[in-house]
């Protein structure tokens, strides 16, 4: 399956952005207020439960997903969520988007040898252009998708 050009940044920016993002227990213990900054970028928002109030409300998130890190740079929003499973998470959101309004406009998804997965999509609307990517290396019980949107 070939790659598409926004996924390798994606998933590289999902990554990094993960070692930004506090264990759940730890998420759990910071203000909802609290944020970061690890040099000249937008702080990153360091939540517990809670999607930014931008986010817009037709996007589906299932109740048993936990929000552990959102930013709002000026509309371009990304959320970090600790998920039960990250193929899961794609198989989701490849059915729910276009359920939800949403264009699924590429797609691309691989097993990591027995243990990992790692697969995004991007998708569109009328007011949204954005990506979910997940990632799960097999050696963590945290599996995490991101999602980036963006206001046309």
């Amino acid at each position: 399956m070939r790659v598409r050009t926004w996924f390798i940044p994606f998933l590289l920016l999902l990554m990094s952005m993960l070692s930004l993002t506090p264990p759940i227990a730890v998420a759990a213990s910071i203000a909802p207020a609290a944020t970061a900054t690890t040099g000249t970028e937008a702080p990153l928002q360091i939540v517990s439960g809670e999607l930014p109030a931008v986010f817009p409300a037709d996007f589906p998130v299932p109740a048993d997903y936990t929000i552990a890190a959102t930013n709002d740079d000026n509309g371009a929003i990304s959320v970090i969520i600790n998920v039960p499973n990250a193929k899961a998470a794609y198989d989701f959101y490849k059915d729910a988007l276009p359920r939800a309004g949403y264009r699924v406009d590429d797609e691309d998804a691989v097993a990591i040898g027995d243990i990992g997965f790692a697969g995004g999509l991007a998708f569109s609307n009328a007011t949204y252009t954005g990506h979910v990517g997940g990632v799960n290396f097999g050696f963590t019980d945290t599996q995490t998708i991101g999602i980036d949107l963006t206001r046309r």
